[in-house]
């Protein structure tokens, strides 16, 4: 079998409906092989050099996108356009941080709405969500960085680090820096 460059491997891929999520990291600053990488449904195009925060960033959009199909399929209906752009928007690597008014804002439709629609679709509160999601991405962070208990509350949406550290002993059973520690 001949070698194959990225590109070629990727569109073969999808010709033979291979399911996967893909990221691309390159020195090939190229605009056209970019685009060529995107409209091959390439998740990611990531430019060297990476930090760790943003590879970890890029995994987690895949992982919040994958864990949404797969709560989607376990119930067994599909929700709306609508919703689908709320959970991508969700897993987008400042989504954490947005809360849902900011999201309705960015939707153009009402918080009301949009609050009714997800609790109706998804099953559960938008703030249950939204929480799960961010004590998920922080349990990430915590086992995966060394980066500062504050600086990650602030990453997945608390700018207060106390009442984060609250939070997360609340659901988890530990705070913070002990899970840091025992390796999540």
């Amino acid at each position: 079998m001949p070698v194959m460059d990225g590109l070629s491997m990727i569109k073969q891929m999808r010709k033979d409906k291979i399911a996967a999520q893909i990221i691309i990291l390159s020195a090939f600053a190229d605009f056209s092989y970019a685009q060529q990488a995107i409209a091959f449904g390439v998740n990611q195009y990531i430019l060297k050099p990476v930090s760790v925060s943003q590879l970890l960033d890029t995994l987690q959009e895949i992982k919040n996108d994958i864990s949404e199909k797969d709560e989607v399929l376990a119930k067994g209906k599909a929700v709306s356009p609508l919703i689908q752009r709320v959970c991508h928007i969700i897993g987008s690597s400042q989504g954490l941080t947005l809360s849902l008014s900011e999201i309705a804002a960015q939707l153009k439709i009402t918080p009301e709405y949009l609050g009714t629609q997800f609790h109706k679709e998804v099953g559960c509160h938008f703030s249950i969500y939204i929480k799960n999601k961010r004590l998920d991405y922080a349990k990430l962070l915590l086992k995966n960085s060394n980066s500062r208990i504050s600086d990650i509350a602030a990453r997945v949406g608390y700018n207060d680090a106390k009442y984060f550290s609250h939070l997360f002993k609340k659901e988890t059973g530990l705070l913070p820096i002990e899970y840091r520690r025992q390796g999540g």
